[in-house]
């Protein structure tokens, strides 16, 4: 699962292009990253930790609205619904939304799988927002 920091474009540890680049710079940017990773990884345990008690009512309501605003073909519902289904303990609860997107997501290419790991991520972080 990726859990993206409130970030427009997600927020990945390092992010360098494969051209010229300055050592010191990626190297004082590297060390800042891993200084702040103890706190994000502190922040995503708390969220999955407080998903777990965050009921849900209508399961196929919430993998459609998280589809949707993910951009994603709805079609994808039928290997999501399935995966759900593998883990009943889960059910009825916000980490068994995540979890049953992620899992469902394993059977799918690799761009498809980031997408829908992204999203399960964006669900869990948003839920976590105050209103």
């Amino acid at each position: 699962m990726v859990l993206s920091a409130a970030h427009p474009v997600g927020c990945p540890l390092l992010k360098r292009a494969h051209r010229a680049f300055d050592l010191d710079r990626l190297r004082e940017t590297l060390s800042k990253r891993l200084r702040e990773l103890p706190g994000k990884l502190s922040r995503a345990g708390d969220v999955l930790a407080r998903s777990r008690s965050h009921l849900v009512e209508n399961p196929a309501e919430m993998f459609l609205a998280i589809l949707r605003s993910a951009h994603l073909p709805v079609k994808l519902m039928v290997e999501i619904a399935e995966a759900y289904d593998e883990e009943p303990s889960l059910k009825g609860t916000a980490f068994g939304i995540s979890q049953a997107i992620t899992r469902g997501a394993q059977r799918m290419s690799a761009e498809v799988r980031f997408e829908l790991e992204q999203a399960a991520g964006d669900y869990l972080r948003n839920l976590s927002r105050p209103n």
